[in-house]
């Protein structure tokens, strides 16, 4: 099985939303003085001068990229896909607490939450992007349970976005790249002191796949290249992919009908035999022996949608939920 190494570097300028991904693997493809051309960033590079008879391009592998998915607002994710395979990487942006921007770190949370187990069977997948949660010495993981090396923690001080973040690590079976591999630094550095709020974060199981990280510090950049000052440093990742037979790539199941559960349950008026009734108890037996059952991805994801419509049900007439606001995020108090 073949492995390609591909390097991801991802520049996020979310106060001014501009995201510009650079694939190395993929520039290759350019040839002469063809440049790429997004609004607002300057192109240097040094592409081949002759390319094949037979060949289409520079080169002869590309990725497709397209927005998988942009409904909340802070959250973008990625689709990067090819006959060989597909990856996923999703930039995030949290404001910090009194920001003038309006702020909900628990709805924010929440729509990642429900996005990731939306897209976690896509492929390999990489969460990157200035989530404003300083973390400390906290475990990502659950120690005794999951077999994950301690990072290294250069931050010893956090926030109260702290819990949140460290919650769907721990719950979705996420952790930092930042302090496992590589280079590890202060991804913010300011008149107001160094700080770790940069994350490049991924599953698990990718973990090994994963070849190099490094944190370069914005102002090095700055300087060589003469730019304006900025606080944030750049986050890069370098990971290998497994090209396989265009035969046996495994086919992607669809989400788009598994229906989701509300944003915010009324939780404060939750009765005492919430799912615990006989028929529920029956249809949840019913879900464990089909997936206990059934071997083939498809049916463990159609079983997967019966046991979220399930308990979507069950939170709607038991508990309720509470109407949505006009706006996604809560309009800042003392803000018109």
């Amino acid at each position: 099985m073949e492995k390609v190494e591909i390097k991801v570097e991802a520049i996020v300028h979310t106060e001014h939303t501009n995201t510009l991904l650079k694939s190395t693997y993929n520039e290759s493809r350019k040839l002469g003085n063809n440049k790429f051309d997004i609004e607002g960033y300057t192109f240097y590079g040094h592409n081949r001068l002759v390319k094949h008879h037979k060949a289409k391009r520079g080169s002869g592998d590309q990725y497709k990229v397209k927005i998988l998915d942009k409904s909340v607002e802070g959250i973008l994710w990625l689709n990067f896909d090819n006959e060989q395979e597909t990856f996923c990487v999703c930039v995030c942006y949290l404001p910090p607490r009194g920001s003038s921007r309006s702020n909900d770190p628990e709805q924010f949370y929440a729509n990642l939450t429900n996005q990731f187990y939306m897209y976690q069977n896509i492929g390999q997948m990489y969460i990157d992007g200035d989530f404003n949660s300083r973390c400390s010495e906290i475990s990502d993981f659950i120690e005794g349970v999951d077999d994950i090396t301690p990072r290294e923690v250069i931050d010893y001080n956090s926030n109260a976005n702290r819990d949140s973040l460290i919650d769907i690590l721990v719950d979705c079976n996420l952790c930092m790249l930042n302090g496992r591999k590589g280079k590890q630094d202060f991804t913010c550095i300011s008149k107001r002191g160094k700080l770790v709020v940069d994350f490049i974060i991924t599953t698990h199981e990718n973990i090994h796949m994963c070849t190099d990280f490094d944190v370069r510090i914005m102002s090095d950049i700055t300087n060589e290249l003469e730019l304006q000052d900025m606080n944030h440093s750049v986050l890069t990742v370098s990971f290998k992919r497994k090209s396989t037979n265009q035969q046996d790539k495994t086919p992607q199941a669809s989400y788009s009908n598994i229906q989701k559960l509300p944003c915010k349950p009324r939780s404060r008026s939750k009765p005492n035999k919430f799912l615990n009734d006989d028929a529920v108890r029956v249809k949840i037996e019913q879900v464990i022996q089909n997936i206990e059952n059934n071997l083939t991805k498809q049916d463990i994801d159609a079983a997967y949608g019966c046991f979220v419509e399930l308990i979507s049900d069950g939170v709607k007439s038991k508990i309720g939920e509470k109407s949505e606001p006009d706006n996604q995020y809560r309009k800042a108090k003392g803000k018109s």
